[in-house]
């Protein structure tokens, strides 16, 4: 028997609780008796807290639930609290050491404690070394072979301990032995800790709100998933091989639910994805956190998303893919990537809502291509050109850092994207309305670059000796590649001439509010338009320059 003493605050503002109703049940839900002394005086229970709030009872060693309440308070619930007397630990251990379960189950003596010592016959002990407490009052919960163990006579045996359930309980062994049904009673616990590695030979089902922790590893042996994650379970720290050169199937799979939580965990050496959603919604609100994922196939992506869904609200954050693809965001809405190192992403025309920014993406020379609508691809360290693929609405790709040489294209054939791009060049189209001219041995380049829904076009033209202007008059164009655009509003620039390297004419740039961008230049007065012959006859060293910022539809 064990006294138990503590006091009842509100929380706002906190101040005690004055006679607060304070009742006592068992791991069963019944209720706990009560004794006011430690000589087996009973008392009531409910009890009611003093002035200050405080509480005290005595009660026979076990597990119990306190609950607190008072009206007009928000009611309070002490979950799992552990009685036990030190001096009936140590006269129950003087007393009775039991070697294993076996014969703890065989036991039907009086004592309140025993302690299974885990030694069989001459070995070393195991892992289920432990102090157990016989709770009176629980006549149903199963013997699980590790926490409860159930005597012939019906009594329930509870492990003493605090915090996570340990597979060794159970039973499991490490060093290439089956450890599946340990491994998985310890997580039916709800709270479990894996400390060692364990091979396991079927996969497991973390249970929903259950919760995981490392350092331990899981190793596959066989062809199967490893691991599913039930509504609102987390797991973290812990390692999973996959073994996937001779081995197939997933890491981690997740079919219903909300809120799962994979943090720190390193998903290794898998044939199939590292982590895969596998239905509409599925792990809802749930998030990825940190670690590192890798799969035998770097081309392959480590974590793969529904492929169709409305919503899925999910976080993919501080991963390591060595060297491979991060992600197929397929289907999936609303899933925020940040702060990765990866070769890319892969979307398809059903992305939707995808937030991208934070991560390294050495895509190795490639391109990722951004399809789907309303995705956002901004602040990212990318070493490889990103497309904007046809059909693609409403994505902005923006003020990321791309290694020199590459670049952002906008090949979606509509207006609806807003694409930031660090300047490209381009060979210009240089028409007439007559002949055709042609550049012979002279230069004619192109620069663009574009602000979300604004160009900034440069044109430098020089003659050469085997240039030919062609007849009548001028008119520029961008490179087919960015044919996709379209103008919104009229819009003028500058135009300057030169002959021998000094400035001859100046005019205007004017672009028409009609189809693809068509620039044509005009002398001072905005009547005449630059051809073969205006403003002056053309010749090998003059030059043409000019420049116009704008709108695209």
């Amino acid at each position: 028997m064990q006294k138990y003493i503590d006091a009842a605050f509100s929380s706002r503002p906190v101040m005690p609780l004055k006679g607060a109703e304070v009742t006592v049940t068992t791991s069963n839900g019944d209720l706990a008796t009560l004794y006011s002394d430690n000589a087996g005086t009973l008392m009531g229970n409910p009890i009611y807290t003093d002035d200050g709030g405080n509480y005290s009872f005595y009660a026979a060693d076990g597990r119990y639930t306190i609950t607190i309440k008072k009206t007009g308070f928000q009611t309070q619930v002490l979950a799992d609290v552990l009685l036990e007397d030190p001096s009936d630990q140590v006269a129950d251990l003087a007393a009775l050491q039991l070697a294993d379960y076996a014969s703890l189950r065989q036991y039907t003596g009086p004592r309140k404690s025993v302690y299974v010592t885990g030694y069989l016959g001459t070995a070393a002990p195991s892992g289920i070394a432990g102090m157990f407490v016989r709770d009176d009052h629980d006549t149903s919960t199963a013997d699980d072979g590790g926490v409860v163990i159930v005597s012939s006579n019906g009594v329930r045996w509870k492990r003493a301990y605090n915090g996570e359930a340990l597979p060794e309980w159970f039973g499991a062994k490490g060093f290439g032995v089956d450890d599946t049904l340990a491994v998985q009673a310890a997580m039916n616990t709800g709270k479990y800790k894996l400390s060692m590695q364990y091979s396991i030979f079927a996969k497991l089902t973390a249970p929903a709100n259950s919760r995981g922790i490392g350092p331990g590893i899981l190793s596959k042996i066989g062809n199967f998933d490893m691991i599913e994650l039930g509504s609102g379970a987390q797991i973290r720290d812990i390692a999973l091989n996959g073994n996937g050169s001779t081995r197939t199937g997933r890491g981690i799979v997740i079919t219903g639910g909300t809120d799962q939580r994979i943090i720190n965990c390193d998903i290794l050496g898998m044939d199939g994805y590292c982590v895969e959603y596998t239905a509409s919604q599925a792990g809802l609100r749930s998030t990825i956190s940190g670690g590192t994922y890798y799969r035998n196939d770097l081309t392959a992506a480590a974590v793969k998303y529904p492929d169709s869904e409305t919503n899925g609200d999910r976080r993919l954050v501080n991963v390591d893919c060595l060297g491979g693809v991060l992600a197929d965001l397929a289907g999936s809405s609303t899933t925020i990537i940040s702060n990765c190192d990866t070769t890319g992403l892969l979307f398809n025309a059903n992305t939707k809502k995808a937030i991208v920014t934070g991560n390294r993406m050495a895509i190795l020379g490639g391109t990722m291509t951004v399809l789907g609508v309303d995705s956002v691809i901004e602040g990212n360290c990318i070493a490889g050109n990103v497309t904007v693929g046809s059909g693609s609405q409403n994505n902005t790709i923006g003020r990321n850092s791309y290694a020199n040489g590459f670049s952002v294209l906008d090949q979606s054939g509509n207006s609806t994207n807003y694409v930031d791009t660090l300047g490209d060049t381009f060979t210009p189209q240089w028409l007439a309305s007559g002949t055709a001219p042609a550049i012979g041995n002279g230069t004619l380049i192109g620069r663009v670059t574009r602000s979300g829904k604004r160009l900034f076009v440069s044109f430098e033209i020089a003659f050469g000796t085997t240039t030919t202007f062609g007849s009548g008059t001028y008119t520029f164009k961008l490179s087919p590649e960015y044919d996709v655009y379209t103008v919104k509003a009229v819009s003028v620039g500058s135009v300057q001439s030169l002959k021998a390297g000094i400035a001859f004419h100046t005019g205007s740039v004017t672009v028409a509010k009609s189809g693809l961008p068509a620039f044509v230049l005009y002398s001072e007065g905005g009547t005449n338009s630059w051809g073969a012959t205006s403003p002056v006859t053309w010749a090998s060293g003059d030059s043409i320059k000019f420049s116009v910022e704008l709108e695209i539809g």
